[in-house]
C-alpha cells in the first residue's frame, strides 16, 4: 500500500517538473517577445521624434508643415520663421516693457523701445505669465516692421498698433481672444492679416486707414465684424465666416473691396456699412438678413454698376428701391438662422458722483474684480458720469458685467440691434 502511493506521488512529481519547465520555456520566449516589442516601441518613438523635429507650424494659418518648406501649403504664404526672429530680437532684454499685475497673469502697459524693427512679446516675463498688451503701448513707432505675439498672450488692447507706419507683419498666436478698437489704424504697410481662429471680438475702427491691407482671414469664431473695422482701407476681397450675424455700421465705408462673400445667417447689416465702395459690382445678401441700415449703399450714380441679389419680398429688397442706379436679382431664401441671438452693440454704467476715483479704470478694476486687459473698451464721460463700454458685447460677456457692476450697487444698460 505504502509503496503504491509513493509511485504515484513520484509519478506527480515528475509530471509536475515537466510541466514547471515547459512554462519556463514559455516565460523565456515570452520574455524575448517583450523585449523586442520593446525595441520596436523606442525605434517608433525615435522615429516620431525624428518627424517631428523635421515639422514647424505655419504662424500665418497653424498648419503643420516641413521644416525646410518655403511656402505654406496650406494658405500659400511664405514661411516666417518665429525661432529666428526671437533670436534676433534676443538682445533686446526684457527691460522693453512696463508691465502691472493683471487678475490672470501680466499685461504690458509701456514700451521703450527706440529704434527696433522687430518686436517679439514674450509668453513670459520673469517668470510671470503675460496675458495681454494695453492701450496705445507701440502707438505711433513709426521704425516697428515685424510684431511677432508668443503664445499666452489674449488682449490686445486700444489703439495699441495705431499709425505704425512701416508694420507689415504681425504674427498672432493661437491664444489671442480680444484685439482693441483701432489696434491697427492707419498702419499703412499692412498687406495681408491671418487673425487666429479662437478670436471672439474685434475692436471698432479695427483696420480702418490701412491702405495696402488687401486680404485678410478673419476668425472662425467671429460674430461680428465691427464699426469702421475696414474704413477707408485697401482691403479687395474678403470672406465674411459664416458665424457672423451682424455687420456694422461704416464697416467696409470708403473701401477698396470688390469681393465679398456674406454668410447665410447674417441678419443685421448697419447704416453706411459698404457707402461709397465703388468697386464692388455685385453682392449677395440672404433672406435671414432682416436689418438694412440707411444709406448702406451710397444712393447716387457713384455705384451705379452695383448688383444685388436678394429675396423676393424681403427688407432689403424693399429698402433698395430707395436706391437709384442699383439693380436686384432674384435668389431663393435659404433656411431660416437656427442660432438667431445677438450680441449687443455697447452697454452703458451711470456712476454717480458717489465713488471716489469713479474716472479711472484702476479703480473700478478693483471695484470689479474685471481683468484690466479686458477694458480697452471702457470709455468715461465726465460731464454725466456715465462709462461706455464700446464694443460688440457677447452674450456671455454681458452676464459677467452684470454682476461685476452689482458689486457696486450699479446697473448696467445694453443697447441692442434694431
Amino acid at each position: 500500500m505504502f509503496l503504491g502511493n509513493r509511485k504515484n506521488l513520484d509519478e506527480k512529481m515528475a509530471t509536475l517538473e515537466k510541466e514547471n519547465k515547459h512554462l519556463e520555456i514559455e516565460i523565456d520566449k515570452y520574455k524575448k517577445r517583450v523585449a523586442e516589442l520593446n525595441q520596436e516601441v523606442n525605434s517608433l518613438k525615435k522615429e516620431q521624434d525624428s518627424y517631428r523635429s523635421n515639422l514647424i507650424e505655419c504662424s500665418y494659418c497653424f498648419e503643420t508643415i516641413k521644416k525646410d518648406s518655403q511656402f505654406c501649403s496650406n494658405c500659400g504664404r511664405r514661411i516666417v520663421k518665429k525661432a529666428e526672429m526671437i533670436t534676433k530680437t534676443e538682445r533686446q532684454g526684457r527691460n522693453l516693457f512696463e508691465v502691472e499685475e493683471d487678475k490672470e497673469g501680466l499685461l504690458i502697459t509701456a514700451y521703450h523701445g527706440f529704434d527696433e524693427t522687430i518686436v517679439v512679446i514674450p509668453s513670459e516675463i520673469n517668470g510671470k505669465k503675460v496675458i495681454g498688451i494695453y492701450n496705445k503701448v507701440f502707438m505711433n513707432c513709426r521704425n516697428l516692421e515685424q510684431v511677432v505675439i508668443q503664445e499666452g498672450c489674449q488682449y490686445i488692447g486700444y489703439r495699441t498698433f495705431f499709425r505704425c507706419e512701416s508694420l507689415h507683419s504681425v504674427l498672432f498666436p493661437k491664444s489671442m481672444v480680444e484685439v482693441g478698437n483701432e489696434a491697427f489704424w492707419g498702419c499703412v504697410s499692412l498687406e495681408e492679416i491671418i487673425i487666429p481662429s479662437g478670436v471672439k471680438v474685434l475692436g471698432n475702427n479695427i483696420f480702418a486707414h490701412c491702405t495696402k491691407l488687401k486680404s485678410i482671414v478673419l476668425p472662425t469664431e467671429l460674430e461680428c465684424i465691427p464699426q469702421g473695422a475696414f474704413e477707408s482701407s485697401g482691403i479687395e476681397e474678403i470672406c465674411v465666416p459664416h458665424k457672423v450675424k451682424v455687420i456694422m455700421r461704416d464697416a467696409f465705408k470708403k473701401s477698396a473691396v470688390r469681393d465679398i462673400f456674406l454668410p447665410e445667417g447674417l441678419q443685421v447689416i448697419e447704416e453706411y456699412a459698404f457707402f461709397d465702395c465703388n468697386e464692388l459690382k455685385e453682392i449677395t445678401i440672404f433672406s435671414n438678413v432682416r436689418v438694412l441700415g440707411q444709406n448702406c449703399f451710397s444712393y447716387d450714380f457713384t455705384q451705379k454698376d452695383l448688383t444685388v441679389y436678394c429675396t423676393a419680398g424681403s427688407v432689403v429688397q424693399q429698402m433698395l428701391r430707395d436706391y437709384e442706379g442699383i439693380i436686384c436679382k432674384e435668389i431663393k431664401p435659404v433656411e431660416k438662422s437656427k442660432n438667431s441671438i445677438l450680441g449687443y452693440k455697447r452697454a452703458s454704467i451711470h456712476l454717480g458722483n458717489n465713488h471716489y476715483g469713479s474716472q479711472f479704470v484702476d479703480y473700478w478694476v478693483n471695484v470689479t474684480g474685471i481683468s484690466k486687459a479686458t477694458t480697452w473698451a471702457w470709455d468715461f464721460l465726465s460731464m454725466n458720469w456715465f462709462l461706455y463700454i464700446d464694443k460688440y458685447i457677447l452674450p456671455d460677456e454681458k452676464l459677467k458685467i452684470e454682476q461685476s457692476f452689482a458689486k457696486a450697487g450699479l446697473k448696467v444698460s445694453f443697447e441692442k440691434f434694431n
